[in-house]
């Protein structure tokens, strides 16, 4: 296995993934579900697309040289199509799309069936995916199938457990406090703030006596109590 070929491939796919449908997909799938069975079930989901696109590449790599060449600059070409055309793609359209395909999914699913669901999702969101595309492209340049598709995987991963993790907010105010009140007065007025406090991935709480110090034990004990719940609801 090489290390520089793995460390190349994953260098290449992570930003070309970090706006794509995969990172909107993940993200929706967590404010869903518990994060670990979206991880698991899109971490199964990747290294299936990517041990495909692996075998794919595999393949192309047998042709006679001059092909394999022409094929590599045709795939390459036709990842940069993708990718300008992904830079003008609606992310809140696609997250509509991804939420209308989860409409059914009971409000409290089984372990299980998030994994599978979250696997269902990604396996065919990855489909003909500009990643999918530089992992056969990197088969057919260089070889090492194994340091491809770690390369392809990890970048991937690495993605989505960017989405998982982020946009994942816990905001706790307390009444008697000057800044707090600011902030509010800020937020109230502003279109902006407004849509981002009452989105899914934000839990809001609020201490109407406590100052911003939280200074009596009970106010710490509520606080200590919310975050826990918060932490649990992962």
């Amino acid at each position: 296995m090489s290390i520089l070929v793995a460390l190349t491939v994953f260098a290449l796919i992570l930003p070309a993934e970090l706006p794509d449908k995969t990172m909107v997909a993940t993200l929706v799938l967590a404010t869903r579900f518990p994060p670990l069975p979206v991880w698991i079930g899109v971490t199964v989901g990747f290294a299936v697309q990517s041990a495909v696109a692996v075998a794919a590449g595999g393949l192309v790599s047998l042709l006679p040289g001059e092909v394999v060449r022409g094929v590599t600059a045709g795939m390459f070409a036709l990842g940069a199509v993708i990718l300008l055309r992904e830079k003008d793609t609606d992310i809140a359209a696609e997250e509509r799309e991804i939420a209308e395909e989860l409409a059914d999914e009971p409000p409290v699913p089984s372990f299980r069936r998030a994994a599978l669901t979250s696997f269902g999702v990604l396996f065919a969101a990855e489909w003909g995916d500009l990643s999918q595309l530089l992992t056969i492209s990197m088969i057919a340049k260089y070889g090492h199938p194994a340091s491809v598709f770690v390369g392809a995987w990890a970048a991937l991963l690495t993605v989505s457990g960017l989405a998982v993790i982020s946009g994942r907010v816990l905001l706790i105010l307390s009444g008697n406090d000057l800044t707090a009140a600011e902030f509010r007065d800020h937020a109230e007025g502003s279109p902006r703030w407004r849509a981002l406090l009452a989105g899914e991935r934000v839990t809001r709480r609020e201490l109407p006596d406590a100052t911003h110090t939280f200074s009596s034990e009970a106010w710490r004990a509520q606080v200590a109590d919310w975050t826990s719940e918060w932490l649990a609801s992962w």
